[in-house]
């Protein structure tokens, strides 16, 4: 925990710098996986959001996979118009 990093502060400031580089981009893996694209955890939630407003299983997953297509071709655009 918390605890463990305090002692890696005062034990070898290499130590303390690679442990907050590995929190950052346990951070940044975690919010990537909530992007809600299938099969992505963010995805899975807004499949199980589907089940409960639709009620049908298939169709949950049919309309998380348009949404998922949906997001990708926006990202895919979107990082298009970034090299324009």
């Amino acid at each position: 925990g918390y605890g463990s990093y305090l002692l890696l502060v005062d034990s070898h400031p290499y130590a303390a710098l690679l442990a907050h580089f590995i929190g950052q981009m346990n951070l940044m893996l975690a919010l990537f996986n909530l992007i809600p694209i299938f099969p992505l955890d963010g995805g899975r939630a807004v499949r199980a959001g589907f089940w409960r407003l639709i009620g049908r299983y298939a169709d949950a997953s049919r309309a998380t996979m348009r949404l998922s297509y949906l997001l990708i071709v926006l990202f895919a655009l979107g990082g298009v118009a970034d090299m324009v």
